[in-house]
């Protein structure tokens, strides 16, 4: 697959990629922030953003992991150009310094779709993600739509929640 339709995909993703994909224990933790209007949409959602595009692109990409100011932030690169793909990377008013990024960990059952061990942010982020990579593939094939993209209604979480 070309570079430019991973970039494709990455702008379908960005505009599937709602807050009701993230987990109540994120929502709970970040609902002050979050309600207050000081974060962007698409705060919260790179693992999520990058495990859609992953199950989309397989091998494709690859899972990186930078650490922000006061966390961490997830992006993918193109593996044979090795070509920053990041999904989410507008929720940050600078830019990002990936080179110092490195390739997410992984186990026996694939790579961990975040850091925070003592939530199960692992799981939350795999079902979020193919939740979110089944919208993309929807959006992409022009199905009729079950939610409602992020640039129609970006600052409103409209999405009802969809069980898998």
């Amino acid at each position: 697959m070309s570079l430019e339709a991973l970039r494709e995909s990455e702008a379908l993703v960005r505009r599937c990629a709602t807050r009701d994909l993230l987990s109540p224990a994120f929502l709970e933790d970040w609902k002050t922030e979050i309600e207050s209007g000081e974060f962007h949409p698409l705060f919260g959602l790179c693992a999520v953003a990058c495990c859609a595009m992953y199950m989309i692109h397989g091998d494709e990409v690859e899972p990186h992991m930078v650490f922000v100011e006061d966390g961490e932030h997830v992006f993918l690169k193109e593996r044979s150009s090795r070509k920053v793909l990041d999904p989410t990377a507008d929720q940050f008013p600078f830019a990002l310094d990936y080179s110092e990024g490195f390739v997410l960990p992984s186990n026996e059952r694939g790579y961990i779709w975040g850091y925070n061990y003592e939530v199960d942010v692992h799981g939350s982020n795999l079902l979020a993600g193919a939740q979110l990579a089944s919208r993309t593939e929807a959006m992409r094939l022009g199905a009729k739509l079950w939610f409602v993209p992020n640039d129609v209604a970006p600052f409103v979480d409209v999405n009802p929640q969809i069980s898998v």
